[in-house]
């Protein structure tokens, strides 16, 4: 259940930053780093929880 609820938090989170980015004029470099990051840290957080 929790696996669930992270893997749909990821998914909203994936696709506020694909319209986020999609309604800026051009994204930049240093923004879609830090999206990447925090999408990677909750996919890692996601697995960690996962593993208990």
């Amino acid at each position: 259940m929790v696996a669930r609820l992270l893997q749909a938090a990821a998914l909203t989170i994936s696709l506020q930053l694909l319209f986020g980015f999609s309604m800026m004029p051009q994204p930049q470099s240093a923004d879609i780093a830090v999206a990447a990051e925090r999408f990677e840290a909750l996919i890692a957080f996601k697995d960690a929880i996962v593993r208990r």
